[in-house]
């Protein structure tokens, strides 16, 4: 997603099911605050299907959708989030610890 819009188009889209990681970049429609939130799914998604859901629940928050990231999991799964106090949020973790990938994406705001 992209400028409020969901730019999927869900016939070419893969249905394959996965668990899935997005990053949504968004702002509040009415007091402008910028948010930067990750839905972080165990469950398994298509990638249409958690774009729509993710869209859905940002929109009823008066978020306005500025991008909405696919943050692909891989083979490996690391993920680690820290809290405003640089402390680890340990109910959010990847099957695997940061030290065990080849690879490492950090995202900070």
């Amino acid at each position: 997603a992209f400028g409020d819009e969901i730019l999927i188009d869900p016939s070419r889209a893969s249905g394959k099911l996965a668990e899935r990681r997005l990053l949504a970049l968004v702002s509040h429609q009415k007091t402008g605050e910028v948010r930067h939130i990750i839905f972080n799914m165990r469950k398994p998604h298509s990638l249409f299907d958690l774009t729509r859901k993710a869209f859905h629940v940002l929109k009823v928050r008066d978020l306005k959708i500025e991008a909405l990231l696919n943050l692909d999991t891989g083979g490996q799964d690391v993920i680690e989030l820290y809290d405003e106090r640089r402390r680890v949020v340990s109910e959010v973790e990847g099957r695997l610890g940061p030290g065990q990938t080849t690879n490492l994406l950090v995202y900070q705001r």
